[in-house]
Parts: structure tokens; C-alpha cells; sequence
């Protein structure tokens, strides 16, 4: 179980690196344009914030997956 455990705990880490990741070039875009992924930068605000909420969503879900796996590894170690 342990290293099932793990597994999660790792999925989940990257998954959130990745969607934190996403929503920083996201806000690239909303405040500096000039610097942000040229398919960002030509959405609109509102196409950005929406976009930005999902993503914060995802983050929210994949972070209490992360801390859940977390929580059960030390549950096991202990």
C-alpha cells in the first residue's frame, strides 16, 4: 500500500506543478502581454479569467488529492 501511497502522492505533485504552471503563464498573459504564450496573449480578459478559474479548480482538487496521499503515507509510516 505504501508504494501505492507514494504513486499518488508523486501523480498528484506533478499534476499540480503542472496546472500552477499553466495559470502563471495565464496571468502572463492578463498582465503583461508582451511576455505571455502568443496563444494567450491574443484571448480576451474575460476568455483568460475564465480559463484562470477552471485551472484554480483543478489546483484546489489536485492539492487535496495531494494532501489526502499525504496524509495516508504518514498514517502508514506511522
Amino acid at each position: 500500500q505504501g508504494n501505492a501511497l507514494k504513486k499518488r502522492a508523486r501523480e498528484a505533485e506533478a499534476e499540480l506543478a503542472r496546472l500552477t504552471e499553466r495559470r502563471s503563464a495565464i496571468d502572463r498573459a492578463m498582465f503583461d502581454p508582451s511576455s505571455a504564450d502568443a496563444a494567450l496573449a491574443k484571448l480576451t480578459m474575460t476568455e483568460l479569467m475564465k480559463r484562470r478559474s477552471d485551472l484554480t479548480a483543478r489546483i484546489d482538487a489536485a492539492e487535496a488529492r495531494w494532501m489526502e496521499a499525504s496524509e495516508a503515507l504518514e498514517a502508514d509510516a506511522a
